[in-house]
């Protein structure tokens, strides 16, 4: 603890803020089962939290929890412990997905002007900046756009317009917060929209460009991770063109003609995508032909407390449970707990109209975020959307399982057959997410029927809403009402 942790005392503090009976009326967790949970982790050697659980959709909180997390991890001495969270790094033999980017060609001054930087300023140019190794393959992080900060630029042209958009294999309509300002930024604030696609989906339907890109089977991979110690390789299983049938191009087609274009053919050296993966491979001595057929993969021995090598990657050399960088950019150093947006205690006004927490339901297994709904083997198991909400939810609105309820914030409606079900709580409405309708008619204002069920209709889009530290936006915790729709 002493020699890999920063700012124990002060996180001490902060902890004895937050009294278990305040925690039980925040979270609606009876004490005594986060007490078995915080023993049960403590006392288990190793143990490991998971990543992921949609800690990003909050906005607000976003970061909070996830460096809660990591301190719990540090505290308890599972951070990079084998059967603990154990680092993943890239194979030292892979040309690193780091170095193919090329990040440092980019001047800093063009990093400067990233949107959202000012507002969101850890998970930006401010923050990487920060890192004591900006060249480790560990400092490979994002640096993108908050989206809410480009939609905002597209809108209004604050700080600057965003003139052009490529969309990539992405339905940003479906999958993005607040989707009329979505559809509003790309239908009547950009002069260029090029979509790159397997299948013409609402946000294709507005592009001025639609280019068929391939599918995984017509294009060589290297997988995965790409900051993982394994080396998986596969070839092309059927051609991405057929003179007379079809012609498609894989993603880096597109990318390397557009370089070209814009006179930076010296950096694109190989011809197609099978050539750029063969040099990623050069070190393992074979091309990407050879090792997919004599070897398939390949995974390094895991090496465990790296730490113990080379530090943490921050400024401190430790795990930072006061963090120097939040703290050098504004931002609380200590995790700390902010209400959502909407919620009945941030909200009570809002509550009065909108009385239910709206959250998504589980990922569907046989959908990705918006993709599938035309794979009729796939509709035939899940062929609609659905909201599921308690049966005193249900009794107080009159509302029968099966029946199509109308699902309201004070940003839209959608409608979804309810589901009535135990396994929310009455202070809860969870609907599905993602969904558009690939049999019902493309052109506006169908745009297959994107305004029917779709979750962000409903969403937040708006900076307040976001998490301040990241730019995460609110893809679900809002507040909605719910009523039967009537024929």
């Amino acid at each position: 603890m002493e020699r890999w942790t920063f700012g124990f005392d002060q996180l001490k503090e902060r902890v004895n803020e937050f009294p278990l009976d305040r925690v039980e009326e925040i979270t609606w967790v009876p004490k005594q089962k986060i007490i078995d949970a915080a023993t049960l982790y403590a006392t288990t050697k190793p143990a490991s939290i998971n990543w992921g659980t949609a800690c990003g959709h909050m906005g607000r909180n976003t970061a909070e929890t996830e460096r809660v997390r990591i301190a719990l991890r540090a505290i308890t001495g599972n951070i990079d412990v084998d059967g603990g969270n154990h680092f993943i790094r890239p194979h030292s033999k892979l040309v690193s997905f780091k170095e193919m980017c090329m990040d440092e060609m980019l001047p800093a001054a063009q990093y400067r002007k990233g949107l959202g930087s000012d507002k969101f300023r850890v998970m930006s140019w401010r923050g990487w900046e920060m890192l004591p190794d900006k060249k480790s393959q560990r400092a490979f992080v994002s640096r993108g756009a908050s989206y809410p900060a480009l939609m905002h630029s597209i809108r209004t042209g604050e700080p600057y317009r965003v003139r052009a958009v490529f969309t990539a294999g992405c339905n940003p309509l479906a999958t993005v917060a607040n989707a009329r300002n979505c559809y509003d930024g790309l239908k009547h604030h950009i002069d260029l929209h090029v979509s790159l696609e397997l299948f013409m989906t609402p946000t294709a339907m507005l592009a001025d460009y639609v280019l068929p890109i391939t599918f995984w089977p017509e294009r060589s991979t290297i997988n995965f991770l790409e900051h993982a110690n394994s080396v998986i390789v596969g070839q092309r299983l059927v051609p991405k063109s057929v003179p007379g049938k079809w012609d498609r191009r894989d993603d880096y087609d597109v990318w390397r003609g557009l370089g070209i274009r814009l006179g930076q053919e010296k950096y694109w050296p190989w011809k197609d995508l099978d050539e750029a993966n063969s040099y990623r491979l050069k070190n393992f001595g074979m091309t990407l032909d050879e090792f997919a057929q004599k070897k398939g993969w390949d995974t390094e021995p895991p090496q465990f407390k790296s730490y113990e090598r080379g530090g943490f990657l921050t400024p401190t050399g430790k795990v930072e449970l006061w963090s120097t960088i939040f703290e050098a950019q504004g931002y609380d150093p200590l995790p700390h707990f902010e209400e959502p947006f909407e919620s009945p205690v941030s909200r009570p006004d809002l509550a009065q109209e909108y009385p239910y927490i709206l959250i998504n339901n589980p990922k569907s297994r046989f959908y990705m975020h918006s993709q599938f709904r035309q794979a009729a083997s796939l509709r035939q198991r899940h062929n609609e959307p659905f909201v599921r909400i308690h049966p005193d939810t249900a009794q107080r609105h009159g509302i029968a399982e099966g029946d199509m309820v109308w699902i309201e914030s004070r940003r839209g409606r959608i409608r979804q057959r309810a589901r009535v079900t135990a396994d929310v709580p009455p202070q809860v409405v969870a609907a599905d997410f993602g969904w558009w309708f690939p049999e019902k008619p493309a052109e506006e204002p169908s745009l297959f029927g994107i305004w029917e069920s779709n979750f962000n209709v409903l969403t937040s889009d708006t900076f307040d809403s976001c998490g301040e530290v990241s730019g995460s936006w609110n893809l679900e915790v809002l507040l909605c009402k719910i009523y039967r729709v009537e024929d």
